[in-house]
């Protein structure tokens, strides 16, 4: 029965292309022509590489959160291959040049010595539990390999060259990894991961904070106008016409492009926390989710805090996909807005919002320029 229950699923879910990638979300008519920027304008030693050989998925991070995505595919001998599989889960990368044309860029990746990883841990590359995994990789990968020429170990190829210089390589598009080579070089780190993510809601492969972002930019392609109001929905999943929609329903619909209803949950939180909110006599599944104030007392529980404000000093923290709670109303405290992160920024390094503010000249879903001007009360990013 389980199995004949996943097989249906499959046929009634539709996967949709983005980038080369499967994409199990929402408003996919918009997936073909939706694009990521990946790491730019970050500096170097914040960026980093996430291979998950459950899914072969090769995620960018910064400051080890995912933050753009990237199709490949492994690519090698079969025996090597297998053992990668096997063993490398946890192993640490160098990411270096090696040569190549523009069409033919082969990147080399050299597995980290005991000290650089120590060095990676220290500046906060990678985390504990990884350098402690690393150092089990390493034991194994060195034993296998220390026979092959330095070179040959390991290389990331462009998908235009057709034969792959070592035992192992990784195949992504050429265009995307010219513009990975600009950003990583020359401390770039990659991250060996065999398990499936923690946080993929919806398992396509694709971390649930780049997948908020990816809901969030479909979303900008849709611009549904800003209309309020109340209106009956369906449950489970129930939305109002595509076509509108306030500034909650940007955050509901691009949580539910990372398989997460904003609906459901909230309904359940407020259920088993009703001191919590005092305003509601009683629940609704047709409007209490589209409600900043709601919204805010489940953010708090349920993500992580990042910070109660923008400034110079702390617009680095605002990564793509990160979820902000705004006061609009300067004469009248308190958040009245919402809004995730966009993965541009303006000149003075500020990031975009995806947003529908109902007001100005963009009374539709957008990304716009709006910090610092407008004031971030409470700036969450999911767990």
């Amino acid at each position: 029965m389980a199995l004949l229950a996943l097989l249906l699923l499959a046929q009634q879910t539709a996967f949709v292309p983005i980038l080369g990638l499967h994409d199990r979300g929402v408003f996919n008519r918009f997936a073909p022509f939706v694009a990521l920027s990946g790491a730019e304008g970050y500096a170097p030693d914040r960026v980093g590489l996430m291979l998950n050989l459950h899914q072969d998925v090769l995620h960018v991070t910064v400051d080890r959160v995912p933050v753009s995505v990237i199709p490949m595919r492994l690519v090698g001998e079969d025996a090597a291959l297998r053992w990668f599989r096997r063993r490398s889960s946890g192993a640490v990368f160098a990411v270096s040049a090696l040569g190549g044309s523009a069409a033919h860029r082969v990147v080399r990746l050299r597995l980290l010595s005991r000290g650089e990883a120590k060095a990676a841990a220290t500046s906060h590359k990678i985390g504990a539990a990884t350098l402690r995994r690393h150092a089990r990789a390493r034991r194994v990968w060195v034993s296998r390999w220390r026979k092959r020429p330095a070179d040959e170990r390991l290389a990331l190829i462009g998908s235009t060259v057709l034969r792959c210089p070592a035992a192992i390589c990784l195949e992504i598009p050429s265009l995307t990894l010219e513009a990975l080579l600009g950003t990583l070089e020359p401390k770039g780190v990659l991250v060996i991961r065999r398990l499936q993510w923690p946080s993929d809601r919806d398992q396509d492969g694709i971390h649930d904070q780049v997948d908020t972002l990816i809901g969030a930019k479909k979303l900008v392609l849709n611009k549904a106008q800003y209309r309020e109001g109340f209106q009956y929905i369906k449950w489970p999943m129930g939305d109002v016409p595509p076509d509108r929609g306030v500034c909650t329903d940007v955050l509901i619909r691009a949580l539910r492009n990372a398989g997460i209803d904003l609906q459901v949950l909230l309904q359940r939180h407020i259920a088993g926390h009703r001191a919590s909110y005092p305003w509601i006599e009683r629940r609704s599944p047709n409007i209490d989710h589209r409600r900043v104030r709601n919204l805010l007392i489940y953010f708090k529980a349920r993500a992580e805090l990042i910070s109660t404000g923008i400034t110079e000093t702390n617009k680095h923290l605002y990564l793509p996909g990160d979820i902000l709670f705004m006061d609009t109303r300067p004469k009248k405290w308190g958040p009245d807005h919402v809004g995730i992160v966009s993965d541009h920024r303006n000149a003075r390094g500020y990031p975009l919002v995806i947003n529908n503010r109902g007001r100005g000249p963009h009374q539709y879903t957008a990304e716009l320029d709006m910090l610092p001007t407008v004031r971030v009360t409470h700036h969450f990013r999911l767990r």
